[in-house]
């Protein structure tokens, strides 16, 4: 348990802290969150940027040019997928420039490259059941028997 001189000198000492005050200092403690977040058992992707995503959107729909309402589907998860491996693009080219130990920059690249990989896969799926639609191929299905 803490003096109350102890106490004293705690209170004046929480008076002088007032954060970051130069751009390198507020600069890296902008990033706590986004250590702290990779270092998380459960790594939960941001909301997409809505202008990237809207601009991705029109342009996948242009390129891509759905007709139906299931091709529609397809091409918005497309440009929602691509979104993220974006934006994982932007976060490990902000990691090379913190300060860090090289054990700690790999395990948290080994995430983000992680989580790009699972992005980009599901981009291909995406992908893939578009072009199964154009073709009019339609999935296997499942057997009926157990």
């Amino acid at each position: 348990m803490a003096t109350p001189k102890q106490i004293a000198a705690n209170r004046r000492n929480a008076l002088r802290s007032t954060g970051p005050r130069t751009a390198r200092g507020k600069s890296f403690s902008r990033r706590n969150g986004f250590l702290h977040g990779l270092r998380s058992k459960a790594i939960h992707p941001p909301d997409p940027d809505p202008r990237i995503l809207a601009r991705l959107r029109r342009r996948f729909l242009l390129i891509w040019r759905p007709r139906t309402a299931d091709q529609i589907r397809l091409v918005e998860e497309m440009a929602a997928q691509r979104c993220q491996v974006l934006y994982w693009e932007r976060m490990e080219n902000e990691l090379l420039s913190l300060e860090l130990p090289v054990d700690k920059i790999l395990t948290l690249y080994d995430r983000i490259s992680r989580r790009q990989a699972s992005h980009h896969r599901a981009f291909q799926k995406a992908e893939a059941e578009y072009r199964r639609t154009l073709r009019g191929d339609r999935p296997p299905e499942p057997d009926s028997q157990p």
